[in-house]
């Protein structure tokens, strides 16, 4: 599940137009390698260690401005499914990473929409490391054509991720309690759009909504939601285009970012990461 905020003033001043649907044309450019059936993406044979690029398309048709990937079946009855997934475009060898290490643990019918542009004739690729070794997953890739391929950045932040666990950031605290992803953002980001994920091996049942906000411990101001449904440590989502939300803005670099949930018992079940859109 994934949450864009709109745009506004550009970073210069520039004013950008508003990111609505009804308005942003969105045109299906290609299914990724394989498809309809699923690539095939293996993790590394080391727990957390990458396992080997499948490319998603040797060259694209034409600019792409938004990916949209389902992530499979990555989770496991009472087994810890933490995983994350890599983008990158380049040749099979020198492949140059441009969405990185989303925690997509715990994905049963999880979806993201990724704002990252790639040019024509690109090749594009995925990887996936996570706590289970040498697992195939399953993964697909579709790539979107956009009004605003010059204003979408080549490259993402990801925020609130451990490498070294292949997990997003923990939910803590009663209903109602906010999880600090970054106490400060590193740059201004147009976008910030929001993947949830499961941080644990028992399975709790839950329909969950996180709310992802701005400030300063204890006067956080809400921005918008998502909503992710578990079934066991399996999360099954289902969301259809990007939609802005009426609160949202821009991120100038320094903000604290955090996510509020609604979890009545064991919050640390649950969890999400950020990717940050910046400015081009």
């Amino acid at each position: 599940m994934s949450i864009f905020l709109p745009r506004g003033l550009g970073k210069y001043g520039i004013r950008r137009a508003p990111q609505d649907t009804a308005l942003r044309q969105y045109r299906q450019l290609q299914i990724g390698t394989g498809m309809p059936s699923y690539l095939a993406v293996t993790s590394g044979s080391t727990a957390h260690t990458a396992g080997a690029w499948v490319q998603a398309s040797s060259s694209l048709a034409s600019n792409a401005g938004l990916l949209c990937i389902f992530f499979g079946n990555i989770s496991s009855n009472s087994v810890d499914s933490s995983a994350m997934l890599d983008v990158a475009t380049g040749a099979s060898g020198a492949e140059s990473v441009i969405v990185p290490t989303i925690a997509i643990g715990g994905s049963a019918n999880n979806i993201a929409y990724i704002p990252v542009s790639i040019p024509a004739g690109s090749r594009v690729a995925v990887r996936v490391r996570g706590a289970r070794t040498s697992v195939t997953f399953y993964p697909q890739v579709w790539f979107f054509q956009t009004g605003d391929f010059a204003t979408t950045p080549r490259t993402l932040d990801i925020l609130g991720v451990d490498t070294s666990t292949s997990k997003g950031t923990a939910m803590s605290g009663a209903s109602g309690s906010y999880a600090q992803i970054t106490s400060s953002t590193s740059r201004d980001y147009q976008q910030i759009v929001m993947v949830a994920s499961s941080a644990t091996s028992t399975g709790a049942s839950a329909n969950v909504t996180y709310t992802l906000a701005y400030g300063a411990a204890g006067s956080e101001v809400d921005q918008g939601s998502i909503f992710a449904q578990y079934t066991g440590n399996s999360i099954s989502i289902s969301q259809g285009l990007p939609l802005p939300l009426a609160s949202g803005s821009p991120v100038p670099a320094g903000t604290r970012l955090s996510v509020k949930h609604n979890i009545a018992s064991n919050p640390q079940l649950y969890s999400v990461c950020l990717l940050g859109v910046p400015y081009v």
